[in-house]
């Protein structure tokens, strides 16, 4: 039943019409509504340039030339389905447009995890330079205290570690004779250190550089420092 339909559509219709129309409805390749709705429209359009023709022959003249305006049947059907996806209602492409949109959003996040997973960590930010340079004030090495404390500090230990004697360890009053004498001269060994500390105080500013505890790990150095 639903073939004999099929035919009647064509019925008025010469033979290479109706094949032209059939092939061009095949190579459309979409949903069968909207197919349905394009070989009507087809089928009209032939129709009406062949109403006016008085005899079988004229109309299969007219029916050829139309077909030959026409073109071929492929770019015909590629037309024709892109007509129809710009005939759609707004809500439709709206539909359409935000599951695309999700549909890529999803597959950036999976690749995104894919490549989360299976990444290797890598430190692309020298964090050392960063930090110094954020401690360091505007000024010159020169006007730094924080160097000189540093070799005063080494030399104390260093002087302590041969005495052994640890001129902090009483206070003025508790202090007797012998006492006394050791802190002199630990004061005369000291020269240097104390001449150290005063020049430290005499400049305007105290920061110190962060340096690496292992000197063998170079891991946080390679990368180049992004501010």
């Amino acid at each position: 039943m639903k073939n004999d339909d099929k035919q009647s559509d064509f019925k008025n219709l010469p033979a290479c019409t109706a094949e032209y129309i059939k092939l061009v409805i095949k190579k459309m390749k979409w949903r069968k509504s909207v197919r349905a709705d394009v070989q009507a429209e087809l089928i009209g359009h032939f129709e009406d340039a062949i109403r006016d023709c008085k005899s079988d022959g004229e109309k299969e003249i007219r029916a050829k030339e139309l077909i030959a305006n026409f073109g071929d049947a492929k770019l015909i059907a590629d037309l024709a389905r892109r007509a129809k996806k710009r005939c759609r209602p707004i809500w439709v492409k709206t539909i359409i447009r935000a599951f695309q949109a999700a549909c890529i959003i999803i597959g950036l996040f999976v690749l995104y995890v894919l490549w989360f997973i299976t990444g290797k960590p890598a430190i692309t930010t020298n964090y050392i330079e960063v930090a110094n340079k954020m401690v360091r004030p505007t000024a010159d090495d020169l006007q730094n205290a924080a160097p000189l404390y540093e070799k005063a500090a080494k030399i104390l230990d260093e002087q302590q570690g041969k005495t052994g004697y640890d001129c902090t360890s009483k206070t003025f009053t508790e202090a007797n004779e012998t006492d006394i004498a050791n802190i002199k001269q630990w004061l005369e060994r000291n020269t240097e250190t104390l001449n150290l500390i005063a020049q430290g105080t005499e400049n305007s500013y105290f920061w110190r550089t962060i340096e690496s505890t292992d000197p063998n790990d170079t891991s946080m150095l390679k990368g180049s420092s992004k501010n």
